[in-house]
């Protein structure tokens, strides 16, 4: 039996626990065909811009294995140029919404961390030959060391 989920905001959690989802994937073949440069989803609180925003990684992003098993079902899946980009584009997804401090200075440190994080979910182009050396080493440096000042602020 189908139930009502409240405050979830994955994607995969949604599909594999059988809540209640309305197919809203054909935003991604909008947004995609429209080719703009910037997009701003503007929707009142808890009317799903973050699970949107989840739905829209999990298309594209090359960390997620088999896109058929959570969209196969689903409109976005019944275009065959969608089919052909889900996966193969590395997402790159930042969110300030964990950066809350009393400080300019700890704001600061929390979005360090928060960069932290995300270049450390891309090892592989520490190797990517689009980058030459030096953004190679940079992004090895920043993404991939560690800064003990900044782990107070790692969330549990």
């Amino acid at each position: 039996m189908k139930t009502v989920s409240l405050g979830i905001e994955d994607f995969g959690r949604m599909r594999a626990s059988n809540y209640f989802y309305i197919d809203k994937t054909a935003f991604i073949r909008e947004w995609w065909e429209n080719g703009a440069l910037v997009t701003l989803l503007t929707r009142p609180r808890r009317f799903g811009k973050s699970l949107m925003i989840d739905t829209v990684e999990r298309f594209f992003t090359v960390a997620e294995t088999n896109q058929e098993a959570l969209f196969g079902d689903l409109e976005v899946w019944s275009s065959e140029k969608m089919r052909r980009v889900a996966g193969k584009i590395p997402v790159i997804r930042l969110s300030f919404s964990g950066v809350k401090a009393p400080t300019f200075e700890e704001a600061r440190d929390l979005i360090v961390l928060a960069l932290r994080e995300l270049f450390g979910k891309f090892p592989f182009l520490t190797t990517a030959p689009e980058l030459d050396d030096e953004e190679r080493a940079y992004f090895a440096a920043f993404g991939l060391s560690s800064n003990p000042a900044l782990i107070k602020y790692r969330k549990v």
